[in-house]
């Protein structure tokens, strides 16, 4: 008996079951019209459009988390985000202290989406959980329980759901749009950041590698979702290889 998951996070949750566990790449596919060019280039625009799509939960957990920063980037950025809002709602940037102008929410479907990722800049795929931490807890955790423990006081703390994957960066590198994600297992194993795409545990990362991601130049924008399609075709063909080898014994 064998398990089949989409990543690293739900190999981990799954691996007290004992049995052989194999990681599938789960990504959809996407058709994009060959009538329309995906090669774009944002360096010298007055704005900056970001695309996210996906579940409202994760964008809202990153506004909650970067509120201060986003705010610094509506100056020059407009978020658009494609998410199932006829199910779940629509969330409010109001809410976060954010202007309401420089969102954009837009229904999700398969046509609505390729029509928005040829608009985009940059592709944002946040993935973190909210986790709250107490700094006098640390403290009085580092001087008295854990002093024979390697524990210092601003190490990182990240949560995130066990069902994470990076299969929303596939879009991205589809349509040669820079990928932003945040640092969670499947991410750092698919992403090598300012190789491929981009990575950030934390809101000055984000600023810092959006600013990056902007500045990059036509033929570099082209190059990272090449190496990023290329990683995924590999991944996916070395998953799909090792399931049938087992099938086969």
């Amino acid at each position: 008996i064998a398990y089949i998951v989409s990543s690293i996070e739900q190999q981990s949750c799954w691996s007290w079951t004992n049995k052989r566990l194999f990681i599938l790449p789960m990504f959809k596919m996407y058709t994009l019209p060959k009538s329309i060019d995906y090669s774009k280039d944002s360096k010298n625009k007055k704005e900056i459009t970001i695309l996210y799509h996906g579940n409202r939960v994760h964008f809202e957990n990153f506004l909650a988390r970067s509120h201060k920063i986003v705010k610094e980037l509506c100056e020059f950025c407009k978020f658009v985000t494609v998410y199932n809002f006829e199910k779940l709602g629509r969330y409010n940037p109001i809410n976060y202290n954010l202007p309401k102008e420089k969102f954009r929410h837009v229904q999700y479907g398969h046509e609505s989406l390729i029509k928005e990722s040829a608009r985009a800049d940059l592709g944002l795929v946040p993935n973190l959980l909210p986790s709250k931490t107490n700094i006098w807890l640390d403290i009085v955790s580092l001087k008295i329980i854990r002093r024979k423990q390697m524990f210092e006081l601003f190490d990182h703390t990240l949560r995130f759901k066990t069902s994470s994957n990076s299969g929303r960066c596939h879009l991205f590198a589809l349509a040669n749009i820079p990928v932003i994600a945040e640092a969670t297992p499947s991410s750092c194993n698919l992403i090598e950041n300012s190789v491929d795409g981009f990575i950030y545990m934390n809101n000055y990362d984000l600023k810092s590698v959006i600013h990056e991601a902007i500045n990059l130049s036509f033929e570099r924008r082209l190059e990272m979702s090449k190496k990023l399609r290329a990683k995924f075709r590999a991944k996916t063909k070395h998953a799909q290889t090792r399931i049938i080898d087992f099938l086969s014994d």
